[in-house]
């Protein structure tokens, strides 16, 4: 919302155009949302104008649901009133282009594609905040084989990391990074989960 760790301002209209090279279609995921209910609105576009179909109009605290576009183009805009302001929102999307995962047992490449949604599948991250390495654990799943992305403060990937069978527990060590708020994407063909974590001296 443009306002960083303080509340945004009254009076805002801000636009964000959301259109990567190549996209397919567009996810857009919310991590945080605080607005004041009624008067200050999130609005998210089906295209690269206002003009476009309105894909959710969000207000007050409830955290949005994933949103995905039906082409290679999303605007985002903010609007605020003249009155009372609120903690703001904060959101992540990416494109529906794969990646090509090597495998190292296999040697062979692998595209992982992404899908959102999977409400049954829970994964536990602790201890977090975390001081270095945070234990990952899903009982719900076995022998699955995941993706997942550490996605650093300023919103690129730092680290990719393959697991093939997967048996409910797994570790990340963050003890190489720098201090900050990270966000850990787990994903495989059937969902896609995000979770933040703040890694702190």
């Amino acid at each position: 919302d443009n306002s960083g760790p303080e509340e945004y301002a009254n009076e805002r209209d801000c636009h964000k155009l959301i259109q990567p090279a190549g996209a397919a279609n567009i996810t857009l995921t919310f991590t945080s949302f605080s607005t004041e209910e009624n008067y200050d609105f999130v609005t998210v576009y089906d295209g690269a104008t206002t003009s476009a179909p309105e894909l959710g109009r969000f207000s007050g605290s409830s955290l949005p649901p994933v949103i995905t576009s039906s082409g290679g183009s999303m605007m985002v805009r903010f609007t605020s009133d003249g009155s009372v302001t609120a903690q703001g929102w904060e959101a992540l999307y990416e494109s529906s282009q794969s990646y090509e995962i090597i495998s190292e047992k296999s040697s062979r490449a692998d595209k992982i594609k992404r899908y959102p949604n999977y409400d049954n599948i829970i994964f536990s991250l602790y201890p977090n905040p975390t001081k270095g390495k945070i234990k990952l654990i899903c009982d719900e799943l076995t022998d699955e084989d995941l993706i997942i992305e550490i996605i650093n403060p300023e919103g690129k990937i730092s680290r990719l990391m393959q697991i093939e069978n997967y048996n409910g527990f797994t570790e990340i060590d963050f003890s190489d990074f720098t201090v900050g708020v990270y966000y850990v994407k787990i994903y495989n063909n059937d969902f896609v989960k995000l979770h933040k974590v703040i890694y702190s001296e």
